[in-house]
């Protein structure tokens, strides 16, 4: 499994957007990782162990999140849940680091997609 930052907000003191972080359970691949950071591994520790085995968000959960945003109004918000379908397709999750957001602290969020790779 790969974890690769597609967004920097604001700035971040570990990561820049391009960054991988490499994943063969139960191992990082310290050789094909360009940063780590303790907080943002965090957030990832749950797929990294799961996702490698095929296992991903629930295909329930898609039809009940389905479901809601045929309801919304806001077309933005409504298509981004309607992508689940995709997203989950392509054994592809979006994360966020869990670093506050000022004014409570912190740099910003750092947005990671996690992919299964073969062989990862």
């Amino acid at each position: 499994m790969v974890a690769t930052v597609v967004k920097v907000d604001r700035e971040c003191p570990v990561f820049k957007v391009g960054d991988r972080i490499t994943f063969d359970y139960p191992r990082v691949v310290l050789k094909e990782t360009d940063a780590i950071c303790l907080r943002a591994l965090s957030s990832m520790l749950t797929f990294a162990v799961t996702l490698p085995s095929g296992i991903g968000p629930d295909v329930q959960f898609e039809d009940d999140v389905l479901d809601l945003a045929s309801q919304l109004e806001d077309p933005a918000l409504r298509d981004a849940l309607t992508n689940i379908k995709e997203r989950q397709l392509d054994s592809t999750i979006y994360l966020r680091c869990p670093v506050p957001l000022p004014p409570l602290g912190g740099e910003g969020p750092v947005i990671f997609a996690l992919r299964r790779e073969e062989g990862k």
